[in-house]
């Protein structure tokens, strides 16, 4: 088999990704869905890529191919490009659910801002990166929080870069787990420790949630914190339903709910689509942490 250049894209992306779905691969490298599914069975018979079943249940469809690289992909992964390496070891990469629906996310990102002129995903991390434990107030005593979203990432326009933590709730955490972990975020903007740690001035709270009724809830529960001069519309949530890979970019339309500081219910667009963008950049006065029991 005698690779082509959108051969070696295509393995160069799924190497990036760790793992993407004959859809993800249909959207990023080709123009027709019927090509997509010819190549990529044509390198996985090579074992250029290796493939996996995604189970669905019964009733929601078939099930979706996905790709990871192969061993003859791996090694033809050097020496393809400037600047590339060729990996000593096999990548593990996760095929959970949870692991997915962050990809889905990030592919979407990614296709849809090949429509925005002068916006670039300059960085994406795992969320490991941004690790940190900020202290927060549950039930009157100081508790730890560890804080590690499922990916961090940067987007830069007009060289300012606008950071961001993505969470992806699949609606297994009780809403008072999730009410602590809004405080832990926002306790953790206002401390500038992440300044102080990584560099950035500021950062955005990006939640992705199951349906409609989830993310009320969560919009609620962020209205129920009560500090003075909140800057709660750091935190931003939407669900599955309200972007997809063939409307990616329904990303920047504001599908995003969160609450603004006159109390508000503000549907948002957490980035930026203007030059100079109005998003935060530095935090503000005074902490962003709730009165204690009995205070006026």
């Amino acid at each position: 088999m005698v690779l082509t250049e959108r051969d070696r894209v295509i393995l160069r992306t799924v190497a990036e990704y760790g793992v993407l779905s004959t859809e993800h691969l249909h959207g990023m490298c080709f123009p027709s869905a019927s090509r997509t599914r010819k190549r990529l069975r044509r390198l996985w018979q090579h074992k250029l890529l290796t493939r996996h079943v995604r189970r669905v249940r019964m009733g929601d469809g078939s099930a979706a191919l996905l790709y990871t690289v192969g061993r003859s992909g791996r090694a033809h992964l050097g020496g393809n490009g400037p600047g590339e390496e060729k990996p000593s070891a096999k990548r593990r990469v996760s095929l959970s659910e949870h692991a997915l629906a962050v990809t889905d996310f990030r592919v979407a990102l990614s296709l849809a801002l090949r429509r925005r002129d002068g916006l670039r995903l300059t960085a994406w991390r795992h969320g490991s990166a941004f690790r940190f434990q900020p202290s927060v107030q549950v039930d009157g005593r100081d508790t730890i929080v560890p804080i590690v979203p499922d990916a961090y990432f940067t987007l830069t326009a007009d060289g300012r870069d606008f950071n961001y933590c993505l969470e992806i709730d699949r609606g297994t955490t009780d809403l008072k787990r999730i009410r602590t972990k809004f405080l832990a975020y926002l306790n953790l903007w206002q401390s500038r420790a992440a300044s102080a740690k990584l560099g950035i001035l500021s950062f955005r709270i990006l939640y992705v949630t199951t349906t409609e009724k989830r993310l009320a809830h969560m919009v609620e529960v962020l209205r129920s914190i009560q500090a003075p001069r909140r800057r709660l519309d750091l935190i931003n949530v939407t669900c599955f339903s309200r972007y997809s890979l063939n409307h990616p970019a329904r990303l920047y339309e504001p599908i995003w709910e969160t609450i603004a500081m006159d109390d508000a219910l503000q549907h948002a667009r957490p980035f930026p689509v203007a030059t100079p963008s109005k998003l935060p950049i530095v935090p503000g006065n005074p902490p962003v942490s709730e009165p204690e029991v009995g205070a006026r």
